[in-house]
């Protein structure tokens, strides 16, 4: 039809993109009953008839609708878009956490849990400071408190992946403890395990009841990221925290007795070169004992062989 147009409307018609509508001149078209008028009014709606796809209220609703909708699945899909690309921040920034975490030391507790002081008061691991005295056990019915020396390294910033294991307590509320998968904690038979081999309905802890140690046995053992760490170093090498007996060491081998004698060096270094700022890096000294941590994975080899023979 638009071959019947002039050039003069054609050219129009190319400039507004070929969209275009016939309305009647109103100062033609304005006398009622006069038969030019209905002449041309006729040939008006005939004319209309004979386009393909003439603009319509209910062709400008659909064209409404349907731009609306493809305006959506772009938000969408731009929306999905984002949260993959989020997604792929977050889990590289998980794992450069982890990979500069296990290199700095890799053991510690979370900075909320729990401690107990000489004088009963309980305070967040992270409110520790060198000579304060902690509830590391029980022997005979007596309370034994030991003095922290060292928080060899602490941190309020990084994410820190946890083994979070779930207990009921005596009185049947809940406890949760959060540690490392590296860190070391005590059964019930007086040995030590790394927490990432504690099993639900299975392993035994040491829970502390208000009066002595109990065995206690976790329904539920799970990880998950908490942001912030701390590792504090009592004269005993253990530790009470969240009501369950902990050890202060980590990423060895467990082997309690042997780390504590390890460990003499350390507090005579400290006795000499006192270091009362704690950093996020684990302290160098530490560090540097690292350096024998093959001599405890060779003994761990052994007992290993000598228990499967």
């Amino acid at each position: 039809m638009e071959d019947d147009f002039g050039d003069y409307f054609k050219t129009f018609l190319e400039k507004v993109g070929n969209r275009w509508v016939i309305l009647p001149n109103l100062e033609i078209f304005d006398r009622p009953n006069d038969p030019f008028v209905e002449h041309h009014m006729n040939a008006l709606k005939n004319y209309i008839k004979m386009m393909p796809k003439p603009y319509t209220t209910e062709l400008f609703e659909k064209v409404r609708i349907a731009r609306e909708k493809e305006l959506q699945e772009i938000e969408s899909n731009e929306k999905k878009t984002r949260v993959v690309e989020t997604n792929k921040k977050i889990d590289a920034g998980i794992n450069a956490a982890k990979e500069g975490f296990e290199d700095k030391g890799g053991g510690c507790f979370s900075l909320y849990s729990k401690v107990i002081l000489a004088d009963g008061k309980r305070i967040e691991v992270s409110q520790l400071n060198i000579g304060d005295k902690v509830f590391c056990g029980e022997k005979n019915g007596k309370f034994i408190f030991s003095e922290i020396y060292a928080v060899i390294h602490t941190d309020n910033q990084t994410a820190t992946q946890y083994q979070r294991i779930d207990y009921l307590k005596s009185d049947g509320t809940k406890g949760v403890l959060r540690l490392t998968p590296k860190h070391h904690l005590f059964v019930s038979q007086g040995k030590t395990i790394f927490a990432e081999d504690v099993r639900a309905y299975e392993t035994e802890l040491l829970l502390f009841d208000g009066k002595k140690l109990i065995p206690v046995i976790p329904h539920r053992v799970t990880k998950e990221w908490e942001v912030g760490y701390t590792a504090p170093l009592t004269q005993s090498g253990k530790i009470v925290v969240d009501d369950i007996l902990c050890s202060c060491y980590a990423v060895a081998p467990p082997y309690q007795q042997v780390i504590n004698f390890v460990m003499i060096s350390f507090r005579f270094y400290l006795w000499i070169i006192p270091n009362p700022d704690c950093k996020k890096e684990i302290h160098p000294y530490i560090r540097y004992l690292k350096r024998g941590q093959w001599i405890l994975e060779q003994i761990d080899y052994f007992n290993t062989i000598v228990k499967r023979a």
